[in-house]
């Protein structure tokens, strides 16, 4: 879903796509030298993509030979070599895919954060009646997160340059105030005032600062009526004392904690220190974050709220749902490399498959398909706590996205939903 994961120029976009072309290029290792298979189909690479004959991808080569900042200069050789020529008009065709289209100085050599596509599925789904919620999942920083807030939100304002969504404005009470709070917008790394949100070279941080109208009517194709919705941006929008918060796992399970980003003061040491000849789980838990976000709660408990265990985040999620609440969370990196990045120890995906009132699909291109392996997602069985399994998860729970297809075909995620749900009653029954 996220197309970049910093503040880019013009040119780190370009550099972007060709890295993630160059890294899901198929081939051999023939005695430390990369052998291309020769395929020119882009879009089949992961089906034809065989580990067992010996198949790797390029980004698996250079993990394997290289290391440091030798990793990036062959994949920019790679990058340069007459095997990836026939392939730079179609990069440079994704790349205009990623522009926001120009509309005065305002917009110039903008690009989105957040892939089209998936804006094209939250239209879609709007446009069926279907009630639906987000719940952004991230090992990044607040700023990323704060990024990821700012577009989100211009959607929902309906200043989104690509998709706007029609609205009929209450003039008895529409406000002029910015997506969030004066207060908010003092918190580390969200946002910013009205008056700087203005000011700033972020487009879509200008854009969500954009008047909020406290009552919208949305058009839905196919059915009689107009679905109303009282207050629908204000439902919808990212306000990081409300919804924005982390996600702490230890041995005992995992504590969300809303209106707070922070790691435990320890846990960058912690996780810096950890070596990789210490088996999984016999690293000493020192960062005491249980202790930690229960201590900011009651310090501060009007902006801070806390959720112990599975079940409890478990039902944080569904009443998200019910409200129509979007909810960004920062994961447990230190947790999951401490455990050697083994999937039982990635980001929790809660699931309870008896419940066919909500469906939770987790997206995410880090999801290692072809070693039938979910790598970064703990898909967990909510009933008993247990992992369901890779065969059964996949393409119903969980989808390993493709960015390059998310970003040629603007049908990609609504595509995918369509998979999973064809999915999930084909197994019900």
């Amino acid at each position: 879903m996220i197309l970049q994961d910093k503040a880019i120029k013009k040119s780190d976009v370009k550099q972007i796509l060709k890295e993630e072309f160059a890294k899901r290029v198929v081939g051999k290792d023939a005695e430390g030298k990369f052998v291309w298979n020769g395929n020119t189909n882009w879009e089949t690479w992961e089906e034809k993509y065989d580990p067992e004959k010996g198949d790797l991808t390029f980004a698996e080569f250079v993990k394997k030979h290289f290391k440091g900042e030798d990793k990036q200069k062959e994949y920019q050789k790679f990058i340069d070599s007459p095997e990836m020529a026939e392939f730079r008009p179609i990069i440079d065709n994704l790349y205009e895919q990623s522009r926001v289209p120009e509309d005065g100085e305002e917009n110039e050599d903008q690009h989105y954060y957040i892939l089209p596509s998936f804006f094209q599925l939250l239209n879609h789904l709007i446009d069926n009646n279907r009630r639906f919620n987000i719940i952004l999942r991230s090992y990044g920083s607040e700023v990323r997160l704060g990024k990821l807030r700012d577009e989100l939100n211009a959607f929902f304002s309906g200043y989104h340059p690509r998709f706007k969504v029609a609205v009929q404005e209450d003039v008895s009470s529409a406000g002029s105030r910015g997506s969030c709070s004066e207060d908010d917008a003092k918190d580390e790394g969200y946002g910013a005032k009205d008056s700087d949100a203005k000011k700033s070279s972020n487009l879509f941080r200008r854009l969500s600062s954009k008047r909020r109208i406290s009552n919208i009517i949305m058009a839905v194709r196919d059915v009689s009526e107009l679905d109303v919705l009282e207050d629908a941006q204000n439902e919808r929008k990212l306000e990081s004392h409300r919804n924005i918060g982390i996600l702490h796992r230890d041995n005992a399970g995992a504590i969300l904690s809303l209106g707070i980003t922070e790691r435990p003061p320890t846990a960058t040491e912690w996780c810096d220190t950890h070596t990789f000849d210490i088996p999984p789980g016999k690293y000493e838990d020192t960062r005491d974050g249980r202790s930690y976000y229960l201590n900011e709660m009651e310090k501060n408990p009007e902006k801070i709220s806390v959720f112990q265990g599975y079940d409890a985040i478990y039902e944080r999620f569904v009443s998200a749902t019910k409200e129509r609440e979007t909810i960004a969370i920062r994961d447990d990196y230190p947790w999951w490399k401490t455990n050697h990045f083994a999937s039982t120890a990635g980001k929790p995906h809660l699931i309870d498959p008896l419940d066919d009132s909500i469906h939770p699909i987790f997206f995410d291109d880090n999801i290692k398909k072809a070693q039938n392996n979910t790598h970064i997602i703990d898909v967990l069985d909510i009933r008993n706590n247990e992992n369901i399994p890779f065969a059964e998860a996949n393409d119903k729970y969980v989808v390993a996205a493709h960015p390059l297809r998310a970003l040629a075909d603007l049908d990609y995620y609504v595509k995918a939903v369509e998979i999973c749900e064809g999915k999930r009653r084909v197994t019900s029954v």
